[in-house]
C-alpha cells in the first residue's frame, strides 16, 4: 500500500521485484529453481496512463505482445480511480477495493458482503470505533466461541483415543501380541503396554 507517489517508483518496482527474483538461489545454483515473482501495488494516488483501476504490467514484445519472458508480473489498483458505487459491486476483488478504500467511512458491515475474509476485514476494521463496553463484550464473545471449539476437539480426540484402547483390547483377547498390534495400528509397544497395564490396574 503506497499512499503518496515517491520520486522514482516505477524504478523502486523494477529493484524489489528483482531483487526478490535473484535472492531465490545462491551463486551456482539451477535457473530452473527460481520461481515467478508477482508485486501487488495499491497506490492512493493516480500512477498509469487511462482510467482503469486494475491494471497488468508485464514484458512482452512491444509490437504483438508475445510473452516469452513470464516470471515477473506486475498488478496495480488505483485507489482514485475507483469510482464503483456499493450497490454496483459484483466481483469478490472489487468488494475487496471499496474496503481498502472506504473502510473508515463506513458504520456498519455492506449487506453484499458474501465472503469470510472480507468480513472478518470489516468487523476488525469497525472494531477501532468501537465503545471500551463493545469491545469487551466482542473479545468474550470470540473466547466463548474458542472454548466450545477446544470441546469440540477435545471431545474428538477423546473418542478416538477410546476407539483406539477398544480395538487394541479386541486384538489382544484374540491372541494377537503386542508387536502384531504395534504393526497392524502403527503404534508404539510402549503405548500398548501403558493401556494394558491401566486395564491391569483397573480391574
Amino acid at each position: 500500500m503506497q499512499v503518496a507517489e515517491p520520486d522514482g517508483l516505477d524504478k523502486r518496482l523494477l529493484y524489489y521485484a528483482s531483487k526478490d527474483y535473484s535472492q531465490q538461489i545462491e551463486s551456482g545454483e539451477y535457473y530452473t529453481e527460481l520461481k515467478p515473482v508477482i508485486f501487488i501495488g495499491i497506490f492512493d494516488f493516480k500512477f498509469a496512463g487511462g482510467k482503469k483501476y486494475r491494471s497488468h504490467h508485464a514484458v512482452c514484445d512491444v509490437e504483438d505482445g508475445e510473452r516469452i519472458i513470464k516470471d515477473m508480473d506486475f498488478y496495480f489498483i488505483e485507489l482514485p480511480k475507483f469510482t464503483k458505487p456499493l450497490e454496483e459491486l459484483v466481483e469478490v476483488t472489487d468488494k475487496w477495493i471499496f474496503f481498502i478504500k472506504e473502510a473508515e467511512n463506513l458504520e456498519v458491515v455492506p449487506a453484499n458482503v458474501d465472503d469470510e475474509g472480507l468480513k472478518a476485514a470489516y468487523q476488525d476494521a469497525n472494531k477501532h470505533s468501537w465503545t471500551k463496553e463493545e469491545l469487551e463484550a466482542y473479545d468474550y464473545a470470540a473466547m466463548r466461541e474458542q472454548d466450545e471449539r477446544g470441546k469440540l476437539v477435545h471431545a474428538e480426540k477423546k473418542g478416538e483415543e477410546i476407539n483406539k484402547i477398544k480395538t487394541i483390547l479386541k486384538l489382544l483377547n484374540k491372541g494377537k501380541s503386542p508387536e502384531e498390534i504395534s504393526d497392524l495400528l502403527d503404534i508404539t509397544i510402549d503405548e500398548i503396554r501403558e493401556i494394558i497395564e491401566s486395564q491391569s490396574n483397573a480391574n
